[in-house]
C-alpha cells in the first residue's frame, strides 16, 4: 500500500511494506512563483531580494532579514543562491556593495 502526503513545498510518498518496513521518499516540488532572469527561476523571496538591492545597493543582510520577514539565515541561503548562480556578487566587505551582474 502506498499513501501519498502532499505539503505546499515538498511531497512524500511513504510504502508500506508486508515486513513492516517503512520507506519515505521526498521529493521537492518546484514553485515559479517570481520571475526570471536569464531563463532561470527566481523565488518570490529571491525576486524581492533583488528589487531591495536594485533600491539599496548596500543594504545589509539585517536589513534583508527585516524588509523581507525572513530570518537572517533564509537570507544568507538565498544570498549565496544568487551568487553562485552569478545573479550578484558582493563588492567589497563589510562597507561594500551588492552588484546586479544579470538583468
Amino acid at each position: 500500500m502506498t499513501i501519498r502526503i502532499g505539503m505546499q513545498k515538498e511531497t512524500q510518498h511513504i510504502e508500506f511494506k508486508p515486513n513492516c518496513q517503512v520507506t519515505v521518499f521526498g521529493r521537492k516540488t518546484a514553485q515559479n512563483i517570481g520571475g526570471q532572469i536569464g531563463g532561470q527561476i527566481l523565488t518570490k523571496a529571491q525576486n524581492d531580494m533583488l528589487k531591495l538591492i536594485k533600491e539599496n545597493n548596500s543594504i545589509t543582510r539585517e536589513e534583508l532579514s527585516e524588509r523581507l520577514k525572513i530570518n537572517s539565515s533564509a537570507v544568507q541561503k538565498h544570498l549565496d543562491n544568487l551568487k553562485r548562480r552569478g545573479i550578484i556578487e558582493r563588492i567589497g566587505k563589510t562597507r561594500g556593495y551588492w552588484k546586479i551582474t544579470k538583468k
